[in-house]
């Protein structure tokens, strides 16, 4: 079964590299673009040969069938069902293959969508093109250096197991999720290529077929990034959801392109300008997702959580091509409309600085995650910039998108305000809140900033408090409006807890107290105890305030059978949406002294609040067709 499987993937790479050919010799010939039933019908064999070969994947990891080389590396006897499943994207054959599935999937919900039947044939001849070359890269990849059915004989008694910190629930959904806001990101891309290459004029531009195919993977996007971080904070056990880890900065190179386009892609729905800006950005999301996976995969950069090096050039390769050719797509394509913007004033040169800030934080952030092998070039050891430089550089940025977007709610299309109290009324609250917050001791000016420009973004929520005067808006509105407060509400967390976390790292013999941060810390008791999936040992902190009690914190050290020379932590939280305790077990010595990393955090919560605000608010306004309501926005 294995062998056929190798065969259906060497039968996809053919057939979506015969898709692909038989539309340019269409196009050198007589430009019929009559092909389209045969190319819809060559994806339906792509479907189910995937379907069939992720099967038997899955049934191998199920089954622990250890000749497999992929099921010995990932999955072990004992392993629960669960994490069975997640092993299918945990190694670098395994997500390739998911990843390769998730395009197949968004294809197929986009070719069953009535965006797509409205398009013309020669439209869809071209996006089946591009899609094609987008399949066929990847089969070649899973075909060649990522193939997960390479066999092993004698197959082991038991396999490998799964690495400890990927054995949590938030790495069952964060994996997928990226992937899934990756792969999606093809599908629109696909569509704006064949839209440029297409004489037809289309009934709806291509900026509104593909809404709902950007939106999608964005929101799979924000989600699977959020979660990491909430993974990172609780799992990892030192205290932070963000460390600016390479691993960390690709996966946060799409979320930044894709938002500039979804803020310059308004400016070409209402205002019919920037067509050739809004084409080389939603192509230039899909190559970097493979960016993003050449950083991870690539072996170029060192990362807990990044692959050993296998696929790199082919991947580099790629998107090095893929931008020269876009590059050329997008000047070879004619101006439409392209007027020139208005001036500062109004709403959509707003959008525009917007979209630039969020271009200027990815081109940091890549210049910044490369560094290392910049410097290795130049020198015997590679030198990586620190936490403190991202923050010193790229936080700012974003507090000036928070100040910018409050800003767009004041102005009209076209120059002017809306009125003098939409620019005075959000003003005012930021610079109150900056006020107190700096009255109250907090005295960053970075985080007082970002303070004020959150507190100016919730001002934009108005329109839930008094929905009355805003009932002609259309969903669409109402669900960007919330993701900007959730976006707000972030930036409000962030601002307050990592400036002004406290933290400290104590040392406790039972029964011991110690003050941190006003708060008393008692290691009442201890526990050391063996289950089969792994052995913990679990301190025990009585909490109290003031004299009375606040809580417990559990933190635990964790050791399992196949990683004995590795141990675990799993950090301890008394939640709080204004100071959470946290706390993490660091060693332990054979009389009990325990080694505790403490820390204060203030409003951490609200990050995980603002997080499922932004990324679940589109929904709101996803299959929202009313453009009546929107052009009376």
């Amino acid at each position: 079964m294995y062998f056929v499987s190798l065969l259906l993937l060497d039968i996809s790479f053919i057939l979506a590299l015969y898709g692909a050919g038989i539309v340019l010799w269409d196009y050198k010939g007589k430009r019929t673009y009559n092909n389209v039933t045969m190319l819809e019908q060559g994806f339906n064999i792509i479907i189910g040969i995937y379907v069939v070969i992720s099967c038997v994947l899955l049934q191998s990891l199920m089954m622990s069938d250890f000749t497999l080389v992929y099921t010995a590396s990932y999955t072990n006897r004992e392993l629960p069902f669960l994490y069975k499943v997640t092993a299918f994207w945990a190694g670098q054959a395994g997500s390739m293959l998911f990843w390769t599935n998730g395009i197949i999937f968004f294809a197929f919900l986009f070719r069953n969508s009535h965006s797509y039947k409205e398009l013309s044939d020669e439209t869809k001849t071209w996006y089946w093109f591009f899609l094609s070359v987008f399949i066929a890269f990847f089969a070649f990849l899973i075909g060649t250096w990522n193939n997960p059915f390479v066999i092993q004989t004698p197959a082991p008694q038991d396999g490998a197991g799964l690495n400890p910190l990927l054995q949590a629930v938030a790495m069952i959904i964060h994996p997928p999720m990226l992937l899934l806001g990756y792969a999606g990101m093809i599908i629109p891309a696909c569509v704006a290529l064949a839209s440029s290459f297409s004489t037809v004029k289309e009934s709806t531009p291509w900026v509104e077929t593909v809404r709902t195919s950007v939106l999608l993977p964005w929101m799979f996007l924000s989600g699977g990034i959020v979660l990491g971080g909430w993974w990172a904070y609780m799992e990892l056990g030192w205290g932070g959801y963000w460390a600016w880890d390479p691993v960390e900065n690709a996966s946060f190179l799409p979320w930044l392109v894709s938002s500039a386009y979804l803020h310059t892609s308004l400016v070409q729905r209402y205002r019919d300008k920037l067509h050739r800006m809004n084409l080389f950005l939603i192509t230039l999301v899909a190559l970097t997702t493979i960016f993003a996976t050449y950083i991870v995969r690539g072996g170029i950069v060192e990362s807990v959580h990044a692959f050993a090096g296998t696929v790199g050039t082919p991947l580099l390769i790629f998107v090095i091509v893929g931008i020269c050719v876009l590059s050329y797509i997008v000047y070879a394509t004619p101006p439409q409309n392209d007027n020139v913007l208005d001036g500062i004033n109004s709403k959509e040169a707003l959008l525009v600085l917007v979209s630039w800030f969020f271009l200027v934080a990815a081109v940091i952030i890549t210049l910044a995650t490369l560094f290392p092998v910049f410097t290795r070039a130049f020198a015997d050891r590679s030198i990586g910039l620190d936490v403190k430089f991202y923050n010193d550089v790229v936080l700012p940025l974003f507090i000036v998108i928070t100040i910018l977007l409050s800003l767009c709610y004041a102005m009209t299309w076209k120059q002017g305000l809306r009125s003098k109290k939409e620019l005075i009324m959000p003003s005012v609250l930021g610079i109150v809140a900056i006020v107190i917050s700096y009255i109250a001791g907090y005295r960053q000016v970075s985080a007082l900033l970002g303070i004020g420009s959150a507190i100016a973004m919730f001002y934009t929520a108005k329109i839930f408090f008094f929905p009355s005067q805003y009932k002609f808006l259309s969903r669409r509105y109402i669900a960007a409006t919330l993701v900007h407060l959730g976006f707000g509400i972030m930036v409000f967390g962030i601002a307050f807890s990592g400036p002004f976390k406290e933290e400290k790292e104590i040392v406790l013999k039972p029964n011991q107290s110690v003050m941190f941060a006003g708060y008393n810390v008692t290691y009442t008791e201890h526990e050391f105890t063996t289950i089969p999936e792994f052995t913990y040992y679990r301190a025990v902190l009585q909490i109290t305030k003031d004299g009375k009690d606040y809580g417990v914190l559990t933190p635990e050290k964790r050791i399992y059978p196949k990683y004995e020379s590795m141990s675990f932590a799993e950090a301890s939280v008394i939640p709080s949406l204004y100071k959470e305790l946290y706390a993490s077990l660091l060693n332990v010595q054979e009389d009990n002294t325990v080694f505790i990393n403490i820390s204060v955090q203030p409003f951490v919560n609200w990050i995980w609040i603002g997080a499922i605000i932004l990324t679940f608010s589109p929904i709101i306004g996803l299959f929202d067709r009313n453009r009546k309501k929107e052009n009376r926005e």
